[in-house]
């Protein structure tokens, strides 16, 4: 298990009304690698949190091709929405009640869950490496806290997590249903495809650009060149 604590900067004067004008808070990302994960690609947390992570992590822009849902039918609060690449069974076994009575209780808190066996980080900056060779996974369970402002408060973080080392215990022993995991495994599938198809034309094309350059250099070399014969052997 890894913990990363996400401070905000309060060292110079902008920062502090920057904040004070913009509302952040400090918090806390619990990253745990598994071993063993099923074919899911999910995210719950707040609008603004979701949105950000739709956009920026590979893994849910590759595989949450779907527009983010509310979280209301799953008896989750308005403010919260959640993504996933399989909906139906796969929502309902990671948000079964347990999960969704603390994510109730504990709202302030609790800012984003994400659960992935596809899990590579976030999209390259340049665009262009998007379109590099397939990138490493990983499984991984991603949850991110908001820190209490108050240090007696820190307690109110137990029951998130808790529930992360409830889920992944639940997760290891978890099977999807024959369709899901079909659906999954055609998603995977297409993904290493589309890379392939990708590396094969970046491939054609560097091939192309050094047989223009060499083009390009040998018609230099005769435009250089003073003796008739050896340009009639360069042509």
């Amino acid at each position: 298990m890894l913990v990363e604590l996400k401070l905000l900067k309060r060292q110079d004067l902008i920062s502090v009304i920057a904040h004070r004008m913009k509302p952040s808070r400090d918090q806390v990302t619990i990253s745990i690698s598994m071993i063993s994960l099923p074919s899911i690609v999910f995210c719950v947390g707040n609008k603004k949190s979701v949105a950000n992570l739709h956009k920026n992590m590979q893994d849910l822009s590759l595989y949450c091709t779907d527009k983010a849902r509310g979280g209301e039918k799953c008896g989750l609060p308005s403010s919260v929405l959640m993504l996933s690449e399989l909906y139906g069974d796969v929502v309902n076994l990671i948000l079964d009640s347990t999960v969704v009575r603390v994510l109730k209780d504990n709202e302030q808190t609790f800012d984003s869950l994400h659960i992935s066996d596809q899990y590579s980080g976030a999209k390259p900056i340049d665009q262009e490496d998007d379109n590099a060779a397939t990138p490493e996974t990983t499984k991984k369970i991603v949850l991110v806290l908001n820190l209490p402002e108050k240090s007696s408060e820190i307690a109110d973080m137990v029951p998130l997590l808790k529930m992360v080392i409830y889920l992944g215990d639940k997760l290891k022993k978890m099977k999807l249903s024959r369709e899901s995991q079909q659906k999954a495994d055609k998603h995977r599938a297409d993904v290493a495809d589309r890379y392939l198809k990708q590396t094969h034309a970046q491939r054609q094309e560097a091939a192309q650009l050094k047989k223009e350059e060499k083009a390009r250099a040998l018609k230099e070399r005769m435009m250089n060149e003073d003796d008739p014969e050896k340009q009639r052997r360069l042509d």
